[in-house]
């Protein structure tokens, strides 16, 4: 059988298992979130070195019109931001009491996860807050 069709199997195994043991499966959602968070720190730095690598492979025409057609992107991005944050501030009606005092009541921090802590989704972001 090849590839596709062993991942297609399994997939359906997957929503089988999932649709008819529903509860019964729950604790191998854990092994499934270090295995999807494994293959992430692997495909990341991958995506991005291959980037790297097309951008500096690509002439100077192609160069050019990647970067006249990503900042027409970027500005119509910007524009739709913009617009958006713009007919929020009708979207919601005007409230005129505040308090300027925060509650009595003491906030508990969050303990901390330790699956994000050992196993990041995105290991650029773990290494930018020195998290690894």
């Amino acid at each position: 059988m090849s590839l596709s069709g062993r991942i297609l199997v399994g997939l359906m195994a997957g929503i089988v298992t999932g649709l008819f043991f529903g509860d019964l499966v729950a604790d191998l959602k854990v092994v499934g979130d270090i295995f999807v968070r494994l293959l992430q720190i692997t495909v990341l730095p991958y995506i991005v070195a291959s980037l790297i690598s097309g951008i500096g492979r690509m002439n100077m025409e192609s160069a050019r019109q990647l970067a006249l057609r990503g900042t027409a992107v970027l500005l119509f991005i910007w524009a739709l931001a913009l617009v958006l944050i713009v007919a929020a501030t009708f979207a919601f009606p005007d409230i005129d009491a505040a308090s300027f005092f925060g509650s009595a009541a003491p906030v508990e921090a969050p303990s901390p996860n330790l699956y994000d802590l050992y196993l990041p989704a995105n290991i650029f972001y773990s290494l930018t807050n020195n998290f690894v």
